[in-house]
């Protein structure tokens, strides 16, 4: 069955492709929580990053093959042999990219325990930053993704190994 320009053959698949295109949507969100304004170049300048992206991820998971295929010949069954693999590839994200330095205030800094101005004080959220509520969310939705793609996968590839 196609749908909305992708090919969904089961419940999972059908969550799974969901869960990535939530995920894409977020990452242009967190993009746009800083900025006050933007243009249709910049907004479409974002919406190429978050795809270029998820388009690393997907090469990232097309390049575990060759550690499935020496898994298959030892024995193992599909399914099994990707969630090794992908264990054994998993690679940590690129650091956060470093900002401009702020040139440092002239007053004398404030005493210890003190807020300091221009900072948010525990439990407040910075402007333009997203607050933890929606990371968390964030979070949860990636890792059911990641949960339903499992799924799709073992429906594709038959049961796991016993």
């Amino acid at each position: 069955m196609t749908q909305e320009g992708y090919t969904i053959r089961s419940e999972e698949e059908r969550n799974a492709v969901n869960h990535l295109r939530n995920a894409v949507y977020w990452r242009v969100k967190f993009q746009l929580a800083g900025m006050a304004s933007v243009t249709l170049e910049q907004y479409r300048a974002l919406v190429a990053i978050a795809v270029n992206d998820a388009h690393a991820a997907a090469q990232e998971v097309t390049k575990i093959f060759p550690m499935i295929e020496s898994y298959q010949k030892a024995g193992w069954k599909p399914y099994d042999c990707f969630d090794q693999a992908a264990a054994q590839a998993q690679t940590p994200p690129p650091p956060p990219q470093p900002q401009a330095a702020q040139p440092a205030p002239a007053a004398a800094p404030p005493q210890p325990g003190q807020p300091q101005p221009g900072q948010p004080q525990p439990g407040q959220p910075q402007a333009g930053q997203p607050q933890k509520a929606e990371l968390d969310n964030l979070g949860k939705d990636l890792e059911k993704g990641l949960k339903d793609i499992g799924g799709a996968l073992e429906g594709l590839f038959g049961q796991k190994k016993k």
